[in-house]
């Protein structure tokens, strides 16, 4: 078989469990094939502001200039452990928009995603995420996610020629696959996130252990009220305390009321924390795919807005056959019933083969 050294383009330095943790899991496949891989260290502007201080003048208002300041002032530690978890990959050299094109020339094959890489509110229109640096090799995309439609069609480069130049191309949600098929006229398929492509076994080799008690995790990212209403509820039937992970200030301030804030944990604990968890509540699709790997009690609290980013929870929930464990705001209880993780495997199973069948297509060059 023809092993070429493959780059991977993705939001490994994102501030973000689930960005992390599917960086992690990407490399970490493709080395399992005995491939030579690297992520490539890319440092894209717009995704490290999300996790720097502001000047007032960059931010919408003074509200915004505070809590965001502050949730960076509050994360610092955080921030640090997530530099620390970088050590865990391989990674090429760090590069910029105008150094990345000669780095470029020392991979045979390409890879850009998994996370939302086409999804301009993220990178504000960074052709990079669409390998407009490659010259020569093969251009694929690995599960990405375009946030939601409408975000994808909101971008201000004109992506769709950049796409059309792709030898393979797979996305994480379902509606993305069939989007992109009938606006690029080729084939696309629908694939896992990376996090599916390592087992339990090879996550609790990462997972760390912390609270001695039983508990319910919370993994908070967009401070939905009701979510918390629905976690206060479920401590005081089940008697059990509360563990909470949240992205922001406002968080923190949300689940103030008596839970144990780990926000700043890192992505080692954050593991643990769900593998030792008896229940998970969170609104996070990577905190939810990770609970089901985990075989974890689950509550997934899904988004009101109406231009909503959904469609990824509810299409690992579709396919894990666990879609009535969801609440929203109009409906604070969740299903109780244990689930039934050997019927869960087994319908996960043929995804999750055909995955990585479809990775090794691309750096197999099948």
């Amino acid at each position: 078989m023809n092993r070429k050294k493959v780059g991977i383009v993705t939001y490994h330095r994102a501030v973000n469990y689930g960005a992390i943790l599917q960086a992690y899991a990407l490399n970490r496949k493709i080395k399992t094939f005995d491939i030579d891989v690297e992520t490539i260290d890319y440092s894209c502007d717009a995704v490290n502001a999300q996790y720097d201080y502001r000047k007032l003048n960059k931010c919408t208002s003074l509200k915004n200039f505070v809590a965001h300041n502050l949730t960076c002032f509050l994360r610092r530690g955080k921030k640090a452990r997530f530099i620390e978890f970088l050590k865990r990959f391989s990674l090429s050299e760090t590069c910029d928009r105008e150094s990345i094109r000669e780095l470029s020339k020392k991979y045979e094959i390409f890879i850009t995603g998994s996370d939302q890489v086409f999804n301009p509110y993220c990178h504000k229109n960074d052709a990079t995420y669409f390998l407009d640096f490659v010259s020569v090799g093969s251009k694929n995309c690995y599960a990405a996610s375009l946030g939601s439609i409408s975000q994808f069609e909101s971008s201000k480069i004109d992506v769709i020629p950049l796409l059309k130049d792709f030898d393979k191309l797979s996305f994480r949600e379902t509606d993305a696959t069939e989007y992109m098929e009938s606006v690029l006229g080729k084939k696309c398929t629908t694939v896992m996130d990376p996090v599916w492509l390592l087992d339990k076994n090879e996550w609790r080799e990462v997972a760390v252990s912390n609270e001695k008690k039983q508990f319910i995790f919370v993994y908070n990212l967009m401070d939905y009220k009701y979510m918390e209403k629905f976690v206060s509820k479920l401590s005081k039937e089940t008697g059990l305390p509360v563990v909470v992970v949240n992205r922001t200030f406002r968080g923190d301030l949300l689940y103030c009321g008596g839970a144990k804030n780990r926000s700043n944990c890192s992505p080692e604990e954050f593991l643990g924390y769900i593998r030792d968890a008896q229940y998970v509540v969170t609104d996070s699709f990577h905190g939810t795919s990770l609970s089901i790997l985990f075989e974890k009690q689950i509550c997934i609290a899904l988004n009101p807005a109406t231009d909503n980013t959904n469609s990824r929870l509810n299409t690992i929930l579709s396919l894990a056959g666990l879609s009535d464990y969801t609440i929203d705001k109009n409906r604070l209880i969740c299903k109780t019933e244990s689930i039934n993780y050997d019927m869960v495997n087994d319908r996960l199973m043929p995804q999750i083969n055909n995955s990585v069948q479809f990775l090794k297509s691309i750096v197999f060059g099948e």
